[in-house]
């Protein structure tokens, strides 16, 4: 039996239209934009406060895409945004495998990261599980655009 690496990378920009390539089932479109959507933050992205494409990566093969944010009030905490996994990869485990090798990613670009975030539609319940099971802490009384907030101290 062989075994699967789950690894995250940043995207470089010749990897950027496989990347665009990646797509959800039907009814998961509100709770993501299209890659090509969070390319466009890329570009627009300073050095101060980066948007960094990541894709995860089974083996060798991009299977999910995100974007890394610095928060423009503290760099010392970001976003997870974005994230999806590839409608063909997913119920695999590939989200909760994915999540420490983000972390990791995280840490190593930016070692002053003390805190990552993101956003979660409350009526989505699988995601809100896979973050919970990750680590990550809804904070109760932070609510961006209908969407709660959850947390993990780095």
């Amino acid at each position: 039996m062989v075994l699967s690496t789950v690894t995250a990378r940043i995207l470089t920009q010749d990897l950027w239209d496989a990347a665009c390539k990646l797509s959800v089932h039907a009814h998961q479109l509100k709770e993501v934009s299209t890659v090509s959507e969070a390319l466009i933050l890329v570009k627009r992205s300073t050095s101060k406060n980066p948007n960094v494409p990541v894709g995860v990566f089974l083996d060798e093969k991009l299977v999910g895409f995100l974007l890394l944010l610095c928060d423009t009030l503290s760099n010392s905490n970001f976003w997870i945004s974005r994230f999806f996994i590839d409608k063909q990869f997913q119920g695999q485990g590939l989200g909760f495998k994915s999540i420490p090798q983000i972390i990791a990613l995280l840490r190593k670009t930016f070692p002053n990261a003390d805190r990552l975030n993101l956003c979660v539609n409350p009526s989505n319940t699988p995601a809100r599980k896979l973050y919970k099971k990750c680590g990550f802490v809804e904070q109760q009384n932070w609510i961006i655009n209908g969407d709660n907030v959850w947390s993990i101290d780095l």
